[in-house]
Parts: C-alpha cells; structure tokens; sequence
C-alpha cells in the first residue's frame, strides 16, 4: 500500500517519461506567453498579426478536412492570438469620454461606482471607482474610466458597490523614469486604471449603499464577523497573521511584522497561493475520503475518491471567496480543482500538465497576468518543485522501517522547499532584491507550524462559528499559542546579522541563464528514477552539456561586460535621476568610484520611500552596491529622506553634510543609523575643501568658511545647502542644492569664474528665488538640468527663470519631461541622453 502511494507521488512529479510535445497544453502555453511579450513590446501591429491568425485558422480547419495532423499551425495560432490578447491594454488612444481627458490642474467632482473595498494604511485609504458622471447641476456630464482614489483622514464606511461622490484633482497616472524603476503606469494600465484623484475624506459622500450582486455582499458580510470574531477572541501580531491566513487582510501585517517575515524568507506564507490551497484540499479530502468509505456501496464501485474530490471543491471555493480571491489565490484554485477533476474523469495525475493547463487558463482570461509578480512566483515555484522531484529518487528502502520512513518523508519535505526557494530566488533577485540566507532553515519552522497547524485550525474555527462561538474562540486560542511561538521565533531569527542580504538585480539574459543552468544541473547530477535511467543517451546527455557549457560562456562573457562597465571605465558618468520635487544624482567616477548627491524623498517616508523606492533600483539596476561617498546639500526631506534607506541597506563608506541640524524625525534617523552602520561622518570642517579622486576634482565651493574652518551660519537651511563643483579635465558639473539669490551672489563674489560649468543642475529646482542673471552669466552652462516634481504645487520650475534660461541659450533638461538625464563625459566632450 505504501508503494503503491509512493509510486503515485512520482507519477505525479515525473515528466521525464514524455516530452512535451505529448502535452499540448505546454507548447501551446509557450507559444501564447511569447506571442503576449512581443505584443507588450511591439504593440499596434493588429490587422497584420489578425490576417496571420485568420490565414492559420483556415489552415488547421483544412488539416482537420483532410485528416491530416496539425502540428506548427497550433502552436503559431496561439502565438498569434496572445499578440492580439494583450492589445487592449496597450491602447492608448482613449474614447472622448474617457476621465483621463479631464487630468487638469483643477479640482473636479466625481460621481461613480467602488468597486473595491477600501484597503486602509498609513492614514489614507485607497479604492478603485467606476466613474460615471463628472460635474455638478448644468456643468454635469457623462464620462466612462476608472479612477485610483486616495482618501486622507478618516473615511465614511465603504463597500464595494457603494455609490460615492467625491471632489478633487484628476492626475494622469505617471512613473518615476529611471532605469531599473518600477513600470507603475503599466502595472495600473493593466487593471484598467489610467488616471488617480487624491482627496480628504470629509469631500467624499456615499449617495447610495449597496449596487452590489448580493452573493459578494454576504461575502463581505461574512468577512467582516469573522474579523469582528478574531478581534474579541486574540490581539497583536497573531491576529494579524490569522486575518492575513484566513481573510486575505494582508493590510493587516504591520510593516515590522512583514520585514521579519521577509528577512526571514517566510514571506510567502502571508499570500494565499498553492500552499495553502493545497492544504484545505488535502484536509478536506482526507476528510471526504474517510467519511464516504463508510457507504459501502460507493466503496463496491470505486467512487468514494472520486466523489471526495468533487466535494473537495466546495471548501477550497469557499476558502477562495472567503480570501478575496486575489491573482494568486485564483491560480491555486485552478490549479487544484484542475488536479482534483483528474479523479472523477479517471485521468493519469499528471503535474507538468495540470499546471500549463492552468496557466494557459489564467492568461486566456487574463493576458496581464503574466506580468504579475505572483504569476511568476507562484509557477515558477510549482514548475521548479516538480521537475526537481522527478530527477530525485525518493524510492522505499527494501526493508522500510518507522525510522526510515521518517526520514524519507522529511526529505521529501526539505526539498519541497530547497526547490521552491531555488526556483523563485532569481524572481526574487530581480523584483526585491534580497535573499534570505536562512529562509531554508525558517520554513522548516513556519510552514508544519503556520501551514499545518494554524491553517486548518483557524479554517476550522470557521465552520464552528455559526454553530458554536465558544469552540471557535477556541480553535483560535490554540491558533493564537502557536502563532505567539512561532513570530517570536521569526522575530529572533530575522534580527540575526546575516538573516538576509540586498543584491543587485538581475538582468533578464542572467535570469534566463540562470534557469538554464538550474535546469541542465538537475539532468546532470540529479539521481534519477531507475525508468528515467533507462532512456538516457549519449546524445541527450551530450546535449545537455553543450547547452551548460554554452551558458556559462554567455554568463562568464556578462560577468566580464559588468565588471569593465562598473570598475574598468575610464569616463565620468553622471546620472540626475527623476525622483519627483527632490534632488538626487548619481556620479560614476573613472575606475568604479561612486557618489551619491543627495536622494530625494518626500515628507512622509511611511506613505513612499523614495530611497527604497526609486534610488536603491536605480543603482541595483546598475550593479552598485558600494557608494563611496554620500553628500547631503542640506538636510530637508526632499533631499534627505532618500539617503535613510541607502545608509541603512547599501555599503556606504563615507557620509559627508554640512553640520546643519533639522528638528525631523527623519534627520534623527538618519544620523542614527549612520551612526549604527559605522559610516564615516567627518565634521564640515574635516571635510576637504578641494579633493581629487580618479583624476576628478572636487570641490567645495560653499558655505563659506570662518578663519577657524567653521562654515559661516545662515538662517535658511536652503542658503546653507553645499555648493559642490565636479571636474573632469576641460568638463565640469555644479551641484548648488537648494542654493538662493542670497547664497549666489556670495558664490559670484568669492569664486568669480571659478564657478563656471559645463553642466548646471538648476538651483531650488528652479523656483524664482534662484538662478539669478548674475549668477546664471557667470556659470555660462552649456547645459541645465531642473530636478522638479510633474507639476508640482509650488510652481517649480517658474516661468521667469525658464526665460533666463532660454536668454542664454543653453540646452535645457528636467527630470519631470525628460526623465533621469543621464550625461557621460571623456573631459572634453559630453554626451546626454
């Protein structure tokens, strides 16, 4: 019997015995993922790619005539149409009466549909509305589109379904243009969403409760007892990890609560996906199975497997709707109902299949979903778990013992999780940039304590609710023990040193090698079942090792590209990133020397970490993980609160600022976690006032300094900012931070033509109490460069000082049209972006 579900368990992890040729659902899934990535790149080509699709369906109709196999037309058909499937969310050319034509500058009332519930954090809630009318009385109008809604402050109770009315201003949805950055337009282009609306919560109104179809009301109103139900019966982090388990409220983690569950590689058990799925599945067939084998006369025609698994639907359905059927709650479910209707059609239980028929389900909904980061995580994961099994012999020793099977089954357990972790890390790799060093160890802790236990323990207390409050409370008391055991648990190993590293991202070609490589490792030296073993050949083995040895050539080539690109150049490169209303620029001296100047930031660094958000990715982008040198201009948030996370998670050896000091709790952090980290923070008059690095001169042009090597004091931190001068043989850049008229005419009087420049970073972002004419002639710039927010509150950059600019002929950039502006230069020539 025990051999018998042994062998089963390989059947389902081997596919070694067939290709995929003999699973249609694989290279048609291939073919449709390809056709979507070509029509995300190259979109518009719709008449030609229909024609083809056309021209190929005729040819499989005639196949299907002449009785004659179809073998290529499938496979470009599906190519085709995933071209075409992704096409209507690549338009851009919006109908008349979409919202996004009415983005201005003014405040607009807005009447529509919600058609999420309001997901709260950080004192804003966020909904997606169905707008419908615009306007008010005479001046109102019909308009279609959705809208990105951010409230502030305390909102009125809303539903989805809910009919609002609300007041504020339209903005086009945009992105933050550096390379490496997050494509958040695309990412919000994909859900239907072109356009947001920020407002306060007492300009929001509810006109009419309940346009909902009622089987999503009773969900809700079911979510919300058993919410209601875990708060009178736990508190703290493991309610909040129940909420997250049993509801999907991933909102409901704090964000201490979720580091230590990244750091410790655990992160995944807060997302409902296929592990969690699988375990109601399984718990509710064990359950089924055992109680229908006591009908005999299902057990005389073999029906109660079959019977258990279609009854085993019904509690994984009902988990799913419970949990809010997010992206990767809807693909376990697929996954598993797919896999359990194998049981009832008598079909062979066969994975690689079950999962490419899934995916090519999901994406024929959904063409977007392939870009989705839990897509990829999530079949990447499963894809990596099978094909790692089917190349491990996990056979019964002859002589099986207790001891034995303990070991074997835990084996089987380890790996599960060594090949899911392998499988993702490269995703991983590329959107967060962090492994956990000992997610391998945490899982063997998290997944039988949080998976096994408080999973369907909590599940559980929810079937016992309407029939018995008291046992529910204390399913949950026993959820909330293990739960405490387990975070505390969490909590000490994510607080280790070396829990948990930030990396570089990435590239696609290296990810693509490195799943190659993943994949040619397992056929090498892998233990394969003793029927895999008698398929190889020479050949198959040979060509494998070509294909590895190809790919290390590739991947050693790209190794040597980054390091001549990072440590061997012999330019300067400089890099003012687009980081809003704020100022951050990247400097890559000859040799590999890095400076960073300033980091953006907005006031809030709870609401969006600009260094976290913009600036880590644009230098992880780049292979950079060492700065050298750090310069602050001045210490307001939108040029410091970028620098708290770069301090903090990137190798910075030196931190060099004025001695300003700033009341901001922002300022308190950073000089606290400069102070942690050990970096190196001389005093202003430490600081060199001319240095050279790598042939590059830098210097300190301002404040100025007293006769005891003090800067002299000015009242405004802006007048305070550090001037600083970046020289490359015949070129130069002049960094004035947020410098003003007063600040400038003590430059023109004490540096004269010293402070003449190549390159001109606009001083204060261009607002009219900066760039002077006096100091403007002075630079005589070929080039300028304003850091400004896309239209920005404070009017930045102001007409009168684009004018100036133009008088003088310069070339002008900004971050706000242009994106980051990207100059490199040899000293004598500049080339820009």
């Amino acid at each position: 019997m025990k051999q018998l579900k042994l062998t089963r368990i390989l059947s389902f992890t081997s596919f070694a015995e067939s290709t995929a040729w003999n699973r249609p659902a694989i290279p048609l899934l291939i073919s449709l993922i390809f056709g979507i990535l070509i029509g995300n790149a190259r979109p518009g080509s719709i008449v030609v790619i229909s024609i083809a699709a056309i021209l190929t369906m005729c040819s499989i109709l005639l196949s299907i005539i002449r009785k004659r196999p179809a073998i290529v037309s499938p496979v470009l058909l599906f190519l085709f149409l995933g071209y075409l499937s992704i096409q209507p969310w690549k338009e851009t050319n919006l109908p008349s009466s979409h919202v996004i034509h009415h983005a201005d500058e003014k405040k607009k009332i807005i009447a529509g549909i919600v058609l999420t519930a309001p997901v709260s954090e950080n004192h804003r809630s966020r909904f997606t509305l169905e707008t419908k009318t615009i306007g008010h009385g005479k001046n109102q109008s019909h308009i279609t589109g959705k809208l990105r809604v951010t409230v502030s402050g305390e909102i009125p109770d809303l539903r989805a379904g809910d009919a609002v009315a609300l007041k504020g201003k339209i903005r086009p949805i945009r992105n933050f243009n550096n390379p490496g950055g997050f494509d958040y337009r695309s990412h919000m282009a994909f859900s239907g969403v072109h356009a947001g609306i920020y407002t306060r919560g007492d300009q929001l109104q509810i006109l009419e409760h309940g346009q909902i179809i009622k089987p999503f009301l009773i969900i809700e109103s079911l979510q919300k007892t058993i919410s209601n139900h875990m708060d009178r019966s736990i508190s703290g982090e493991p309610q909040q990890i129940l909420k997250a388990l049993l509801l999907g409220d991933r909102f409901a983690v704090s964000d201490d609560l979720r580091e230590s569950f990244n750091r410790s590689g655990v992160a995944h058990i807060l997302a409902i996906s296929g592990l969690h799925i699988g375990i109601i599945a399984s718990a509710a067939f064990f359950l089924f199975t055992g109680i229908l084998s006591r009908f005999s006369f299902l057990l005389w025609k073999a029906r109660v497997q079959k019977t258990a698994a279609l009854l085993s639907i019904l509690p994984i359905l009902f988990y799913g709707l419970l949990a809010g059927m997010s992206p990767s709650t809807q693909r376990a479910v697929i996954m598993v109902i797919l896999f359990l209707m194998t049981f009832p059609m008598e079909k062979e239980h066969e994975l690689i299949n079950t999962i490419s028929l899934a995916a090519l389900l999901i994406l024929v909904c959904f063409p977007p979903a392939l870009f989705s980061i839990s897509f990829q995580l999530s079949f990447s994961a499963v894809l990596s778990i099978v094909y790692g099994l089917s190349k491990i012999d996990l056979s019964p020793a002859d002589r099986p013992n207790r001891w034995k099977a303990f070991r074997r089954k835990f084996l089987l357990f380890f790996l599960v999780s060594f090949f899911a972790t392998v499988g993702t890390m490269p995703i991983v790799l590329y959107y967060f940039n962090q492994i956990s060093l000992i997610g391998l160890f945490s899982n063997l802790i998290a997944i039988p304590a949080i998976g096994f236990i408080v999973l369907p323990l909590g599940f559980l207390s929810i079937m016992l609710l309407p029939a018995s409050p008291v046992l529910s409370s204390l399913c949950i008391q026993g959820c909330d023990f293990v739960l405490s055991l387990t975070i505390d648990i969490i909590h000490f190993l994510a607080d280790l040193p070396f829990a948990a590293i930030k990396t570089i991202t990435p590239s696609i070609l290296e990810i693509c090698c490195i799943y190659i490589l993943y994949g040619c490792l397992l056929n090498l030296i892998g233990r394969k079942p003793a029927q895999e073993n008698l398929q190889d050949s020479p050949l198959r083995k040979k060509t494998v090792q070509l294909i590895t040895g190809i790919t290390i050539v590739i991947l050693t080539a790209d190794v040597l590209y980054w390091v001549h690109t990072r440590f061997l150049h012999d330019d300067l490169r400089v890099h003012i990133l687009d980081v809003g209303q704020g100022n951050a620029a990247l400097l890559e001296i000859p040799n590999g020397h890095t400076m960073l100047i300033d980091g953006g930031g907005f006031a809030n660094n709870a609401i969006f970490d600009m260094g976290e958000r913009v600036v880590a990715p644009f230098l992880w982008n780049k292979k950079i993980g060492t700065i050298d040198t750090v310069f602050l201009s001045h210490p307001n948030s939108d040029h410091m609160n970028g620098l708290i996370f770069i301090a903090r998670y990137f190798h910075v050896k030196t931190f060099c600022s004025t001695d300003d000091q700033a009341s901001s709790q922002s300022f308190l952090e950073l000089q606290q976690t400069i102070s942690e980290k050990g970096i190196h923070h001389p005093s202003f008059q430490e600081l060199p006032a001319i240095q050279e690095i790598n042939g590059v001169t830098i210097q300190i042009l301002y404040p100025e300094r007293s006769l005891d090597g003090s800067k002299d004091q000015q009242t405004d931190l802006n007048n305070n900012s550090l001037v600083l001068k970046i020289t490359f043989k015949d070129r130069s850049f002049l960094f004035p931070g947020d410098v003003m008229a007063t600040g400038e005419k003590e430059l023109v009087a004490n540096h004269g033509r010293g402070i003449q420049s190549t390159v001109l970073v606009a001083p204060h972002h261009g607002s009219k109490t900066s760039s002077s004419t006096s100091f403007l002639n002075t630079v005589d710039p070929e080039y300028i460069v304003i850091s400004c927010g896309w239209k920005n509150r404070f009017g930045m950059p102001h007409q009168t000082v684009l004018n100036r600019y133009a008088d003088l002929g310069c070339r002008v950039y900004r971050t706000d049209e242009d994106g980051c502006v990207s100059m490199t230069t040899d000293g004598t020539t500049i080339n820009s972006n």
